[in-house]
C-alpha cells in the first residue's frame, strides 16, 4: 500500500488482530488516498490516536455490554451535515433554500469547535462506561 500499511495485521479489536477489519479498512484508505481525501495533518493525526477501549488493562465484559459500548462508538463522532434543505414557497422558496445553504457554509467554521469539544466528551464517555462495564465484569475489589 502507498500508506506504508504493509501487511493486514496492523489492527486489534480487544487485543486480537482481525484481518478482516484490517482489509476492509486499508481498502478505504485506499480509495481515499486516490480520491485525495486525506491531508498529511490528517494521517498524522489518525497516526497518532490511542484507541484503547479502556486506560486500564485487559477488557473484559458481557456481550450485551460489549454491544452497547459499540453503540456508543458508532454514534461518538458527531458530524455537522447539511440536511435537505425545501421550502414550500412556489416563487420565493429558491431564494429561502439559497440563503439557508449560504447562512450554512458561513456558519460552519464557528461551530466545528464545539462540535470538536462534543466529540472529546464523547469519547471520554465511552473510555467511563468501559471501564466500568470492565470493573463490573471483573467483580468488586479487582
Amino acid at each position: 500500500m502507498s500508506n506504508g500499511i504493509q501487511s493486514n495485521e496492523w489492527i486489534s479489536v480487544c487485543g486480537k488482530s482481525d484481518p478482516q477489519l484490517s482489509s476492509l479498512l486499508s481498502t478505504r484508505v485506499e480509495a481515499r488516498h486516490a480520491a485525495n481525501e486525506f491531508t498529511i495533518q490528517n494521517e498524522a493525526y489518525i497516526r497518532d490516536l490511542t484507541l484503547a477501549v479502556t486506560r486500564k488493562g485487559n477488557f473484559e465484559c458481557s456481550e450485551m455490554q460489549r454491544e452497547m459500548l459499540r453503540k456508543l462508538c458508532s454514534l461518538h463522532s458527531v458530524k455537522l451535515q447539511l440536511g435537505e434543505i425545501s421550502s414550500h414557497r412556489k416563487y420565493v422558496g429558491r431564494f429561502i433554500v439559497a440563503g439557508k445553504k449560504i447562512a450554512f457554509r458561513i456558519l460552519r467554521p464557528f461551530l466545528e469547535p464545539m462540535l470538536r469539544q462534543q466529540r472529546a466528551f464523547n469519547a471520554e464517555v465511552i473510555y467511563m462506561m468501559a471501564d466500568l462495564a470492565n470493573q463490573k465484569s471483573k467483580g468488586p475489589g479487582e
